[in-house]
């Protein structure tokens, strides 16, 4: 074969690899992921999450099913604080989610969009947050996608937190 056959060869392949991953009957399930975001809490005590109202399976559409969205969670959350993480609740600073949805936003690139609810319950209070979390790099795919969009909404929620803290201080 001569060189610009395989090229058209090798052209037609991505071609039909692209309209394959781009197109609607394309199904993606992505499990727990181990979110690191980019933060630390400040102060000294302990924390906990409480994941019990957020649905364990998310379709935010596409063909996207993501299973084990608890999991992520806690995974993300016990990475944010690190060692100031506890499973007990009882006395420790509790990030609590209201509500939690995940979905996709239509365009030439299709961004995993989270939209959340949440409280920070201390024992001095309450202190609320909600916001929308877009990944930093929108073109990553996969879990990689999953895992960034969670990243950036721990570090908007540790920043309120922290910010709700000083203006009590």
């Amino acid at each position: 074969m001569n060189r610009p056959q395989n090229c058209y060869k090798l052209l037609s392949i991505v071609l039909i690899a692209v309209a394959a991953a781009s197109g609607s009957a394309c199904s993606m399930t992505l499990q727990a992921v181990s979110p690191t975001p980019n933060v630390s809490v400040s102060g000294d005590g302990k924390y906990s999450v409480d994941v019990a109202q957020v649905s364990d399976i998310q379709e935010p559409g596409r063909g996207v099913t993501i299973n084990q969205v608890r999991q992520s969670l806690q995974n993300g959350f016990r990475n944010a604080v690190g060692s100031a993480y506890v499973d007990n609740q009882e006395g420790s600073v509790r990030l609590v989610f209201d509500a939690f949805n995940v979905s996709i936003d239509e365009g030439a690139v299709r961004i995993l969009r989270i939209t959340y609810r949440a409280r920070w319950i201390a024992p001095s209070g309450e202190l609320k947050a909600s916001g929308t979390a877009l990944p930093k790099n929108p073109i990553q795919t996969g879990e990689g996608h999953w895992r960034d969009a969670l990243e950036v909404m721990f570090e908007q929620l540790v920043d309120a937190y922290d910010k709700a803290r000083e203006k009590r201080t």
